[in-house]
């Protein structure tokens, strides 16, 4: 199976996790058995809470006197 960069594959024995840091081909493979492609998992958002979360200006910080 190919694995492309910035994916992350995880053992369902030991649940230890590898991030590809480059396209390949073949098998991953932990504690005898082949890695699982993890998915993202996006939790819907709560009731009353915005989408997504409000990014905040940079603040400067304050110039001495």
């Amino acid at each position: 199976m190919p694995y492309a960069k910035e994916q992350t594959w995880k053992c369902n024995i030991c649940k230890g996790e590898v991030i590809v840091d480059k396209d390949g081909e073949g098998d991953l493979v932990c504690c005898g058995e082949k890695m699982e492609l993890k998915t993202k998992e996006v939790e819907p958002p709560k009731e009353g809470e915005p989408e997504k979360p409000e990014e905040k200006e940079p603040t400067e910080p304050p110039k001495p006197a």
